[in-house]
């Protein structure tokens, strides 16, 4: 049985914990919730039947001992937390992939794994093509890569547009909000580039992106143009949204599950 600690107590947090409920994750227990909002930590520990699995602080999650923490919550949860989580010997899994487009965070984090025999874990999400950018990440400089995000207007946090001088209401048709490098867009939107966050941790190398805000759609799409000498591909993804966070792909929650279904698996297919 793997023991399991949760960072981040919202939607996908409640996909892990309803998968273990109904048996999709039969060989994990939780052992700790941590949330800054201790309603939400406390509200899936009752759905776990054990309000002592929610904790107030990173301390008191590792020493719950879990050899698996699940991170969904920021990319400041990532920095904040990550090297002790790894330190203290557990695996860590990250979704708010945004918080390690730092190369000198990356790089200390995958020193601290390797020393301590674990490893760092960035699932797919709400993105295709992740097995093609590993894959590609042997070609180097020669591979080009855009992504193309657009978003529902009101999906965007009005302290984030405010950075580039607009706001969700004025904005009456597609709008491009960013182009440019996937590290320079974290600056704006912290917790909207996981996408293009994990591409370029594939590919090692940072991509090129371009984010519109579109007050007329409802779905997320993502559109990936690669041009390499392997291979040239246009993936475009329509991704629901989760019922319960209109902020987050329904995608995402099932790679998250699938992740962690993964690690139990004989079989593995793909990069």
């Amino acid at each position: 049985m793997r023991r399991l600690a949760i960072i981040g107590c919202g939607a996908l947090a409640t996909e892990i914990v309803k998968s273990i409920v109904t048996g999709k994750l039969r060989n994990y227990k939780v052992v700790a919730l941590l949330d800054k909002n201790k309603k939400r930590s406390r509200s899936l520990a009752e759905i776990l039947g054990n309000k002592e699995l929610s904790v107030e602080t990173i301390e008191e999650l590792l020493n719950r001992r879990p050899d698996i923490v699940v991170e969904v919550a920021s990319p400041q949860a990532v920095r904040e937390y990550a090297d002790r989580i790894l330190e203290a010997g557990a695996t860590l899994i990250v979704m708010s992939s945004g918080g390690l487009l730092d190369a000198q965070f990356l790089a200390r984090l995958r020193e601290i794994a390797k020393k301590k025999r674990t490893k760092i874990i960035v699932p797919s999400g709400a993105i295709g093509c992740i097995d093609v950018a590993k894959a590609l990440s042997n070609v180097g400089g020669e591979v080009r890569v855009k992504l193309i995000t657009v978003k529902k207007a009101s999906a965007f946090r009005d302290g984030d547009l405010e950075k580039l001088d607009l706001r969700r209401e004025d904005i009456k048709m597609k709008t491009l909000v960013f182009s440019g490098k996937a590290s320079d867009a974290i600056k704006f939107f912290p917790t909207m580039i996981n996408v293009a966050a994990t591409l370029s941790i594939a590919l090692k190398h940072d991509i090129d992106v371009e984010i519109y805000a579109d007050p007329t759609i409802e779905k997320t799409v993502h559109q990936i143009i690669i041009d390499s000498p392997a291979t040239r591909i246009s993936l475009k993804m329509e991704n629901m949204h989760h019922p319960e966070n209109p902020r987050t792909s329904y995608i995402a929650a099932l790679s998250l599950i699938k992740t962690l279904q993964k690690l139990d698996e004989e079989l593995e297919v793909g990069t």
